[in-house]
This record gives structure tokens, sequence and C-alpha cells, in this order.
């Protein structure tokens, strides 16, 4: 029996406890209209006053839910918080529509403690009312009557006579650039056209060599190419200032060939060591020093200098000094 007692006393105090402790929350449904049309939109609003040191959740609602069987959740705010006197304050704004006529009850919110209870807010009553008269199917209405503005003669002339005037101006434009061309073509003199004069095999020779000199393309690894410009270019003027046919040569015929020219001895020496380094590059794939690059290219353009036809010669090259020349 005593034990029966004690089961039904703390029952007692349990919830005296739950009671005291569920009057220090208050938990309170609001809305801003309770009247609205179908469409139109309403805002609930949710404050809660606690403790300082209540933690209490929000209900998961979001948007698209739907609440008392009609009202669609159309936004949901962050929540709001303060205090007041020691006490915690926080609200939460739900934004609210219906697109059906009727009554609706939308239930109590309720907000969850960490251990598991719960408090819960009263009810709120939204009332959605659909249009006074329906619209009959292929019926509409306009809002407010077709407004046609008086016409404004006033404006009328005046952009007519800017457009006029504004014509004339073209006009005269035109006219006086079409004068000041044709005034202009009657004063241009005839520009005298002077004949080109044709290089001669020299300067062609030299020209190229001076290329082939500056961009030093052996530098890049391309030592095969380098030689086969020089040499290139040197069959060329070659055939051209003694008429022998070094295209088709090999080099010792073509240094053969030039035995027999009286002009081409002083740079026979020169011919044969670039036309040696060439073969070596071109069939055995040596790379010559930077030193045997540099002399190449500057006996190439002595060969050129020491065989021009002297009343030709329109350009004149002063190689570096290299070792053995």
């Amino acid at each position: 029996m005593a034990k029966l007692k004690f089961i039904i006393s703390s029952f007692f105090l349990f919830l005296i406890g739950v009671v005291s402790l569920s009057a220090q929350v208050s938990v309170r449904a609001s809305i801003d209209s309770t009247d609205i049309k179908i469409g139109e939109q309403a805002q609930i609003r949710v404050d809660v006053v606690s403790s300082a040191d209540e933690n209490l959740s929000f209900p998961a609602v979001k948007q698209g839910d739907v609440l008392g069987g009609g009202v669609e959740v159309l936004a949901v705010s962050d929540v709001q918080t303060g205090s007041d006197n020691g006490k915690k304050k926080m609200s939460r704004d739900y934004l609210v529509t219906a697109f059906d006529s009727g009554s609706y009850v939308i239930p109590p919110f309720v907000l969850a403690r960490p251990d598991s209870s719960k408090v819960q807010s009263n009810e709120v009553q939204l009332n959605v009312h659909g249009i006074s008269e329906p619209i009959k199917e292929g019926e509409f209405k306009d809002i407010q009557p077709v407004y046609e503005p008086p016409f404004d003669w006033k404006m009328f002339f005046i952009v007519l006579s800017l457009l006029v005037l504004g014509l004339v101006a073209i006009v005269v434009a035109v006219y006086f650039l079409y004068v000041y061309i044709k005034k202009k073509r009657n004063q241009i003199a005839p520009v005298p056209v002077v004949e080109e004069r044709k290089l001669t095999p020299a300067e062609k020779a030299l020209q190229e060599l001076m290329r082939i000199k500056e961009e030093k393309i052996w530098r890049q690894g391309q030592e095969k190419f380098y030689y086969t410009e020089i040499t290139d270019v040197l069959r060329t003027y070659l055939h051209e200032r003694f008429q022998i046919a070094t295209l088709e040569k090999t080099s010792s015929e073509i240094l053969d060939s030039l035995r027999y020219k009286e002009e081409a001895e002083p740079v026979l020496d020169k011919l044969r060591q670039i036309f040696s380094v060439s073969d070596m590059v071109k069939f055995a794939k040596v790379h010559p020093s930077d030193e045997e690059n540099e002399l190449s290219i500057v006996n190439a353009l002595f060969v050129v200098n020491q065989t021009v036809v002297l009343e030709h010669v329109v350009m004149n090259v002063t190689a570096d000094k290299v070792e053995g020349n």
C-alpha cells in the first residue's frame, strides 16, 4: 500500500513539473488577414517566448508544403531571435495562399525540445473567397475601358518639321561632299610611274645571305637547313654569274668547273670550305662548331663580294673578322 502511494505521489510530482516547465513557454500563432481571395497571400507568424536556457526547434515546414488541407506554403523566413527582461524571444513567418475557396483551419505549430517533449501553438483559421461574378466560357472583361488618347496635332507638326529639316540637311551635305570630292580629283596630279629596277644576281645573293646570317637558324639545331640555304644561294649566284650548270652538279663538279674561270680563282678555297662542311652536315650528319657555322656564312659573303661585276655593285658587306680569312 505504501509503495502504491509512493508511485502515485511521484506521478503527481512529475505532472506538476511538466506543467510548471510548460508554463515557462508561450507559443502563439497569428495571421495578418483571415479573409483573402483565391490566389492572394497571407502571412502567418509564430511567436515564442521562453526562458533564456530553453532550446526549442520549429517544425520542419518548408516551401511547397500544404497546411490545413489546402493552404500552400509559398515561403518560410529565417528564425528571428531576441530577448526581453531575461526572456528569449523567437519568431518565424510563413507566407501562404490557397487556390480553392473555403474555410481552412491551420493546425497548431508544434515545437520540439531536445528531450523530445513538445509545445504547440494555437490553431489559425483562414477564409478563402472565390470570384464574386463567375466568368462564362469565352467571355472576358477588361478591368478598365480601353483608353484612347486624343491625337496631338502639335507634336505631329513638330515631328514632321524635324524630319523635313533632317532630309534637307542630308541632301545639302551630300551635295557639298560631291563638289568637294570632284574638286579634289581635279587637283590631284597624276603620279609618275617609276619602273622598279631589277636586282642583279649579286644583289639578290647578298640580300639572301644577309638574311641567313641574321636568322642564325643553326643555333636552333637546324644545321642541315642552314647549309642548304647557303649552298642554294651560292649555286644560283654562280650559275648566273659564270653561266655554269651548278644546279645539276655536285660540289666537287662545281669546283672543277670554276677552276677554269679566272675571276673565281680567289674564292675557290672559300667555296671548298663551305661545300665540304655542307656535305658533312647533309650526308654524314655532322654537327659543326659555332665557329665553323659563322665562318661558312662569312665565306659565302666573301665569294659574292669578290666575284661581283664592279659596275653593278649596290651593296657593300663587311664580314666579321674570322680566323683563317
